[in-house]
């Protein structure tokens, strides 16, 4: 079963408190987000991102390089396939 880390809502709410540029805002979401979904998932080794074209997508891109840097196997894909945490950065 897939579990939302945060609501849209939720985001939103985060990026009006922290003043930025996007690109600064778009890093700082991706490595929370590969940081949370380690942290929740401290066993899992294969994540997906299903990225958009806008900022969210850039955000599942910024937390796939993160993940790769920690040793996790993880790349943006159309469809989830057999990972063990995908992460939705589409919308």
């Amino acid at each position: 079963m897939l579990e939302p880390l945060y609501t849209a809502d939720e985001m939103r709410a985060a990026e009006e408190q922290y003043p930025g540029s996007e690109q600064e805002l778009m890093e700082r979401a991706g490595r929370a987000v590969a940081e949370e979904a380690m942290r929740r998932w401290p066993d899992a080794q294969r994540f997906a991102a299903v990225c958009g074209k806008g900022n969210n997508g850039g955000d599942g891109r910024i937390a796939v390089a993160v993940l790769r840097k920690a040793g996790r196997a993880a790349e943006e894909v159309d469809a989830p396939g057999d990972a063990d945490v995908v992460i939705d950065a589409l919308f």
